[in-house]
């Protein structure tokens, strides 16, 4: 079995959503109708039975609506989200940075190429370790990281000291064109600043990914010359059955919730069915995009998108094309206040 794709999947995902999310698309395409086929449908945001339950809101907040009266509403908002979302990327910068383990007196750091399929890796502390168990095939494996006090020192996200088990199960076809890949936590810890000082986090749940390449026939392919199909983009969804996760005191949570992600030959689209979970907000919203929303390569705005969050009120953003002015971004908030803004990268959920 090739050993390096015990640790290297979820990093190759979070390093695809970074490099689509960056903005590498182009194009000029018009906006999909607002009930178009990919757009994504309303979620309720409620305890409903059938609901995938929640094991650490014991404020039930899942059961009150967060207010969503102004801007400021809206900002919150995406905080919250990519607090839940943003583990994806915690994860893969952790899983690097296990390839780096203390080397020589001075402290500096020697590249060990693969983490072990089984074995115990020295963590920086003293005193604490990850023990590693993995097993597959060619298309198919999984592995999971016992952490027991060990301290990672990340390349991104700063300093952790972690505890408890981080498990990934992943398949593709022969073709290697499809791959899923699920992972599941149940971590306790603390993050560390610079000073040394540090903060309580837990993270509980689980996240399911999957990514499918997109090819097309080279043009200069013939009969006699024939020549490989050409990559042009990718096709990803990550869907959060539950992930819930505590800073500090603070705690957030994704629940049957997925985000959608096209990058095709200059042109990367996204879409959202979300329910979001926040004591920060006080309570529970959905979001989702009536309009798929596109990234142009240089605007600081989504080319043409329509975002809505729902909870105790109603924000809409519209963006590009999609919007009033057909240009930028505008908030509607309750179907009464409206605010333009000329640039929007910051308040885009990715």
């Amino acid at each position: 079995m090739d050993v390096t794709k015990l640790r290297m999947y979820p990093v190759a995902l979070a390093v695809l959503l970074t490099v689509g999310c960056g903005g590498s698309g182009g194009g000029n395409g018009a906006p999909p109708e607002e009930d178009g086929g990919d757009a994504t449908t309303r979620q309720t945001i409620d305890s409903e039975d059938g609901a995938t339950p929640l094991t650490l809101d014991s404020g039930r907040l899942a059961e009150k609506q967060a207010m969503l009266r102004e801007q400021e509403d809206f900002n919150e908002a995406m905080n919250s989200y990519w607090t839940v979302s943003g583990v994806l990327f915690l994860f893969g910068d952790i899983e690097e940075s296990l390839q780096n383990v203390p080397g020589e007196p001075d402290g500096s750091l020697v590249e060990v190429p693969d983490i072990p399929v089984n074995g115990t890796i020295n963590c920086t502390n003293s005193g604490g370790t990850a023990a590693v168990e993995g097993s597959g095939e060619e298309s198919s494996g999984g592995y999971r990281i016992l952490f027991d006090s060990c301290r990672v020192d990340t390349s991104a996200h700063g300093s952790f000291v972690l505890s408890g088990s981080y498990l990934v199960d992943w398949s593709e076809s022969e073709d290697t064109v499809d791959l899923l890949v699920t992972q599941h936590f149940d971590i306790t810890g603390q993050q560390l600043n610079s000073e040394g000082q540090t903060r309580d986090i837990q993270v509980k749940g689980s996240l399911v990914s999957s990514t499918t390449k997109l090819w097309k026939p080279d043009p200069a392919s013939t009969l006699e010359e024939p020549k490989p199909d050409i990559l042009v983009g990718f096709d990803a969804n990550i869907q959060w059955p539950v992930l819930e996760v505590f800073i500090g005191s603070d705690y957030f949570a994704l629940r049957d919730s997925e985000f959608n992600f096209v990058e095709t030959e200059g042109e990367v689209s996204f879409g959202w069915n979300v329910d979001l979970i926040s004591s920060v907000m006080g309570g529970a919203i959905s979001f989702t995009t009536p309009v798929e929303m596109v990234v142009t390569e240089g605007d600081s705005c989504a080319s043409y998108g329509h975002l809505l969050l729902e909870g105790d009120g109603k924000i809409e953003a519209r963006y590009g094309v999609t919007s009033g002015r057909r240009t930028g971004m505008e908030l509607l908030i309750n179907d009464s206040e409206v605010i333009f803004l000329e640039s929007c990268g910051v308040l885009l959920p990715i």
